[in-house]
């Protein structure tokens, strides 16, 4: 339930957080908020709002225009009025090519703590942006062939798509999960080594 005076930094973070509504008793004015619904639960309460956040981005959306800033400057740049999400990603490396208008479109068709696949279809390339947390052991693969996972907007992930329908899919492996598959794999010829040097060792001494 949100207070009155609430402001567009507030609204912001919440739309980040994946916060679509607003639960409130109070008239807020209508620059980043929609009135949705009205409830009455009882006379001598007062009445609750339901508003939707105007700044509420969706978990997976694709972008065209880029913004490249130093890590310091671009949590600043996420709160300021002209910046729109929903249409810029700020990335602290440039990108392989610059983008101009065109429409894309993205759909997410499975889900999951260790697996994510999305639909992503754009009509001039750009950015597609996921908005869960940059965290190392994740990999991309568009259509299949690995690609890179750029920080998008600071926090969030994001990976360059070219024009098209394309598929692209998020898998997660620990890197301690690598590195134990390493050390089992030198354990393994360890072992192997130990058991055809023992076997010569005993074979010389007879």
């Amino acid at each position: 339930m949100m207070k009155r005076g609430i402001g567009l930094e507030t609204l912001r973070f919440i739309g980040f957080a994946g916060g679509k509504y607003v639960l409130t008793t109070y008239n807020l004015p209508p620059q980043y908020l929609t009135l949705k619904k009205e409830f009455e639960f009882y006379k001598n309460l007062p009445t609750i709002k339901l508003y939707e956040n105007k700044l509420f981005i969706e978990r997976a959306f694709f972008v065209n225009t880029v913004v490249v800033l130093s890590s310091e400057k671009i949590v600043e740049q996420m709160f300021q009025k002209d910046f729109n999400p929903n249409k810029t990603v700020i990335l602290e490396e440039p990108p392989f090519k610059n983008y101009y208008a065109g429409k894309g479109f993205a759909d997410i068709k499975k889900y999951s703590e260790k697996e994510i696949e999305i639909e992503a279809t754009s009509s001039n390339g750009g950015f597609l942006v996921l908005t869960d947390t940059f965290y190392p052991g994740w990999s991309v693969f568009v259509d299949g062939e690995k690609s890179k996972i750029c920080r998008a907007n600071y926090i969030f992930r994001a990976v360059e798509i070219p024009k098209g329908n394309h598929i692209v899919r998020f898998e997660y492996k620990p890197i301690f999960y690598a590195a134990g598959k390493i050390v089992s794999v030198i354990s393994v010829f360890c072992l192997i080594f130990y058991f055809l040097f023992g076997r010569i060792k005993k074979y010389e001494l007879k």
